[in-house]
């Protein structure tokens, strides 16, 4: 495990207690994703080339971002949506919320101002009625 992630984990609970506290029920877990992800245990963490050049900022923004994706309960209100999609919604949510909270986007962390303020289950059916 990349002790950054592991310091980054450790600031998030030392100045977002909130988030912090949240973060503390995933455990940190090395896998061979592109992205880091989380299935409501385990927080999934790719290889640290992923991530090399991003700030200590961005790696606390994105444990808060998986960690609210397991408060948000956005593992079990997929339900039968498509999984790409979801994500993509969730995302957004996320981000945003995130970012009202003063977190700094991580690189490639999806934004969009269309869908500020909205819950994941309107930005989804938003996207599908794009598509």
């Amino acid at each position: 495990m990349d002790i950054r992630v592991t310091r980054a984990k450790i600031e998030l609970m030392l100045t977002s207690p909130f988030w912090g506290s949240l973060a503390t029920r995933l455990e940190l877990k090395d896998w061979d994703g592109d992205t880091f992800a989380t299935n409501g245990k385990y927080l999934f963490c790719p290889d640290p080339k992923y991530y090399e050049n991003w700030t200590f900022s961005h790696l606390v923004f994105v444990i808060a971002h998986e960690t609210w994706h397991c408060a948000g309960g956005h593992l079990f209100r997929m339900k039968d949506k498509d999984h790409f999609t979801w994500n993509v919604a969730t995302d957004l949510a996320t981000n945003f919320l995130l970012q009202r909270n003063n977190f700094q986007l991580a690189p490639g962390g999806l934004n969009d101002p269309e869908y500020n303020e909205m819950t994941a289950e309107k930005i989804y059916q938003l996207l599908v009625n794009d598509n």
